[in-house]
């Protein structure tokens, strides 16, 4: 195909030499647990442009649509509306359209009441929502024991995350690097709380990675090498827009006024409806298969994916058995369908997919739940029908899904619920089991047909795959260290640029206490990428075990330099500096940790001793 018209288109580490190794190793581990992961798979520096063994997919691509082309560029919904009024109408009412919206200029007016737990506590400190000024604020307030608020400051809530069909979590810009608040509000209990994951040690805000925002937003710009830090604008559009399903619409735009021949596809832009139920259904699993980690595949970008496109191409996905008591789980949804009979007993042209049931572009409201689902389950069952008594059915207003697709509290998302997937034919049966671990390792490639054992890339992804679970603490550090090192220093021999697999192998060197082997590690990273953050980060807390102070400092300064809003960065070089009793930039550091974390007693204490050194007592005094 002839190339279309191009377009114009943290992280805690060691604060004293002297700290055990196990400090470094829970505070990546805390990193990793937050998503924000250390190998940082989307954006790989200033490397050689494609590291991947395989042609860019897009490129390769021989089927009938031409906007998959990396040189057809995106227009936004704006475009689309003028000659699609109903269905962006729609849509822009659906959840998905509404997965990001900019709070500036509004008051959302939330009630300042105790029915709405607004304010509430935890951990010491008072959380309170507010509007002034057209704007909403989260204002944190220190409880000092018997006498109330100690100190208070406010933080502005720029963005909201989530539709509000379960609830908003909300974000704040620093310069360009993007941090979600504490507070969340968790529309089934209509209520707020603290988000979930939420700890003290993130209360100055959790770093927000591209990978979070890729399902979340329709498109960021992310800033290379950093972790959370992005372009501005940071955002091309807000909330998920029509391109994310049927791709890019430059040739649409282009040809909409000729339109395609009677009969005939327009192939300048994907309709899902033409596709293999196999693609069809890869353009919802983009954001709708979670699995038990997400690996980007090498040479490949966050944001490369294009309908019409195999998702496997871009991602591996990696799924594992559920453990007990753990089988349902609000990101599992498409691993749930997977396995019900229904997907597994359905064929074509009635494959079962998302879409089967769930309408892309219109919210179905409760008043036509029961109705719509029926219908839908009907257009399979309909020659069959129900066997359960007439009164049991009437009991749930003769509701299909309420009998076989029962709701139930998920364990991963405080204060929601979810609806099994698996479809059991009795709402008391367990379901059948998700899929189980490949030969590899106890993760299973979701997109191949077959559990076998994986190709070279495959074995990459799954070491990268590996740090994320073994990260997140659902796996043994000491017992996977090892297969993980093997598996990336084989990926490595392949292609010594990849620096994804260069910063897996140093956390997994970090995990079996080979401390010189993970900084040398990020040393050679630091060569290829000079400003990637955490592997400058990494290299700050190993050479501060070793004693280094020098070089410490120097990795130090270095991450401060990248991300400047990063409290546990500036903690670490302030208390270092004050280790080698140099008061002045001590002092500098410890007045911009606590700007950035106002309720941190060590940052206070710290500026304080700094005052006092460098000769400023009264301003100690205060």
């Amino acid at each position: 195909m002839s190339a279309p018209p191009s377009s114009t288109s943290r992280t805690s580490f060691l604060t004293s030499s002297r700290r055990r190794w196990a400090a470094v190793l829970l505070a990546l581990v805390t990193v990793l647990a937050l998503g924000v992961a250390v190998w940082r798979l989307a954006h790989h520096g200033p490397l050689p442009p494609n590291q991947s063994p395989e042609p860019d997919p897009r490129l390769a691509y021989d089927g009938p649509f031409r906007n998959v082309h990396p040189k057809v560029g995106y227009v936004g919904d704006a475009k689309c509306a003028p000659c699609h009024v109903r269905l962006t109408t729609l849509f822009h009412n659906h959840p998905m359209g509404k997965s990001l919206a900019v709070l500036a200029g509004t008051e959302l007016g939330p009630s300042r009441t105790p029915a709405r737990h607004n304010p509430f506590q935890a951990f010491g400190r008072e959380f309170l929502v507010h509007a002034r000024g057209g704007k909403l604020w989260e204002r944190q307030a220190l409880l000092d024991e018997g006498k109330g608020a100690a100190r208070a400051w406010d933080t502005e809530l720029q963005y909201a995350i989530g539709s509000g069909t379960r609830g908003h979590s909300f974000l704040t810009e620093r310069d360009g690097f993007l941090f979600q608040v504490p507070v969340s509000y968790f529309s089934q209990k209509q209520r707020w709380g603290l988000s979930p994951g939420m700890t003290p040690a993130l209360f100055a805000g959790r770093p927000i990675q591209p990978s979070c925002l890729f399902c979340h937003a329709n498109r960021t710009r992310p800033r290379p090498d950093t972790v959370n830090g992005y372009e501005r604008p940071v955002f091309e559009g807000h909330a998920i827009g029509c391109e994310r399903c049927h791709g890019p619409g430059e040739l649409h735009v282009e040809e909409r006024r000729a339109g395609p021949a009677p009969g005939t596809i327009d192939t300048s832009i994907v309709s899902p409806k033409h596709l293999a139920p196999a693609l069809r259904d890869a353009v919802c699993e983009q954001c709708h298969l979670q699995g038990a980690a997400r690996v980007v595949r090498r040479g490949r970008d966050v944001q490369d994916f294009r309908p019409g496109m195999e998702l496997g191409a871009f991602w591996s996905v990696f799924v594992a058995p559920p453990a007990r008591g753990e089988e349902q789980k609000a990101v599992s949804h498409v691993e749930q369908m997977y396995a019900s009979r229904c997907f597994e007993g359905s064929a074509n042209p009635k494959k079962l997919g998302c879409v089967s049931c769930h309408d892309p572009h219109e919210r179905i409201g409760p008043e036509r739940r029961v109705a719509h689902y029926r219908a839908r389950c009907l257009d399979c069952h309909g020659t069959r029908g129900c066997k359960g008594p007439i009164a049991q059915r009437r009991e749930k207003d003769d509701s299909c899904i309420d009998c076989h697709m029962p709701r139930y509290a998920s364990w991963d998302v405080p204060h929601t619920a979810t609806t099994d997937h698996r479809v059991p034919r009795l709402a008391s049966a367990p379901g059948r089991p998700l899929r189980g671990p490949s030969p590899d390792g106890p993760l299973a490639l979701f997109h191949r047909g077959e559990v076998a054992p994986l190709d070279e890339e495959g074995r990459r992804d799954l070491g990268l795959a590996l740090v994320r679970v073994v990260g997140e603490g659902r796996l043994d550090a000491k017992r996977w260290g090892g297969q993980i090192t093997t598996l990336l220093e084989g990926a490595i021999h392949r292609a010594p640029n990849d620096v994804a697999a260069w910063e897996g192998k140093a956390l997994a060197l970090g995990w079996q206490g080979r401390r010189a082997e993970a900084l040398a590690a990020y040393e050679t990273i630091l060569d290829k990428a000079p400003a990637r953050e955490l592997a400058l980060a990494g290299a700050a807390a190993l050479a501060q075990q070793q004693n280094d102070r020098e070089r410490a400092l120097g990795y130090w300064r270095r991450a401060v330099a990248v991300s400047p809003w990063t409290a546990d960065y500036r903690r670490s070089l302030a208390q270092l500096l004050e280790q080698e009793r140099a008061w002045d930039e001590a002092l500098t550091h410890a007045e911009a940790w606590l700007r950035i974390d106002p309720g941190s007693a060590a940052a206070r204490q710290l500026r304080t001793k700094c005052l006092l050194h460098v000769g400023r007592k009264e301003s100690s005094r205060r």
